[in-house]
């Protein structure tokens, strides 16, 4: 396998960043290969389809205020309970307020609370409290997300 060129991706530019992470743009004399579409659901958000982040590590549900504004949702936006919180290199990062939103899987819908971040990698991030407050079971070998009742809500 010869050394292939790494022009996608994100990596974190900051001094602090790199210093805590091996991961550097360039080029790769191994390449490890992993479909990151299979991390992302398309789901109703407000009635607009998004492509979100299901990440079990982040604490709590997130979206862009970018991608919030491009809801045009007429829902108020509340004073948050967390003022900022970490991100995966350790910077921290201030939280805008928080909004409730209805997610739509098909027929399946649920109010679920983000919190607004200026900026995120992802449009949105469905985090652990929407994973365990709805009781969602991974089928990794099919790469499909089940409710508690085992009913299929995005392949």
């Amino acid at each position: 396998m010869g050394r292939k060129r790494i022009s996608k991706g994100w990596c974190c530019q900051k001094d602090r960043c790199a210093k805590l992470s091996s991961v550097i743009p360039g080029t790769a004399s191994f390449q490890f290969t992993t479909t990151m579409e299979r991390n992302f659901v398309e789901i109703g958000l407000e009635n607009h389809q998004v492509r979100c982040l299901v990440d079990s590590g982040a604490s709590f549900s997130c979206i862009s205020q970018h991608q919030l504004y491009r809801l045009n949702t007429t829902t108020a936006i509340q004073r948050s309970t967390i003022n900022s919180a970490i991100g995966v290199c350790g910077e921290v990062h201030a939280i805008i307020g928080e909004i409730v939103l209805q997610l739509s899987f098909g027929q399946y819908k649920i109010n679920q609370k983000f919190r607004i971040f200026e900026t995120l990698h992802a449009k949105a991030i469905l985090g652990l409290d929407f994973l365990r407050d709805n009781k969602v079971k991974t089928d990794f070998e099919n790469m499909t997300l089940y409710d508690t009742d085992s009913k299929r809500i995005q392949q």
